[in-house]
């Protein structure tokens, strides 16, 4: 007996994380989605090396939202893609979020990247796994954008 109900709160875990990937999916990805593949529907080498500049350009602002870039990659495809990386420092309060944003609303794909950011930083607040906590966020911004979402001890 013990054990099927140890088997029923794994199957129900699993649902919730299910449903909470679904709701972060459709939350992240409403008009941002559409933003990023409208960057990148014509992208070329100068457009990519923009946008590379501009977001190395960036790392105060995103040290302020509670994060530092990490690393960069570009997949070379026929529709190429940027993947940026990030490794959580601390979780900020909602008003410096709120500040951080009103500095960037005119900067499009810092706008989407600390968006993403913060909303991976909440879906991670919502699930436990262990005793682990949110280590890092990858973004990939290209006609298929994604995030990755890594938790460390």
């Amino acid at each position: 007996m013990p054990l099927d109900k140890l088997k029923e709160k794994a199957l129900g875990a699993a649902g919730g994380l299910k449903d909470k990937i679904s709701d972060l999916k459709g939350n992240i990805f409403g008009t941002e989605e559409e933003e990023i593949k409208e960057e990148f529907k014509d992208s070329g080498t100068s457009k990519i090396q923009e946008m590379l500049n501009y977001i190395t350009d960036s790392t105060d602002l995103i040290h302020r939202a509670g994060f530092e870039l990490s690393g960069l990659g570009i997949s070379i495809a026929i529709a190429p893609i940027i993947k940026v990386s990030f490794a959580f420092i601390k979780k900020i309060s909602e008003d410096e979020r709120v500040n951080v944003l009103e500095e960037v609303k005119e900067k499009r794909i810092m706008k989407i990247l600390l968006v993403c950011l913060f909303k991976a930083s909440d879906f991670v607040d919502g699930i436990k796994v262990g005793n682990y906590k949110l280590g890092g966020v990858d973004i990939s911004l290209g006609l298929t954008p994604g995030i990755n979402v890594t938790f460390k001890k």
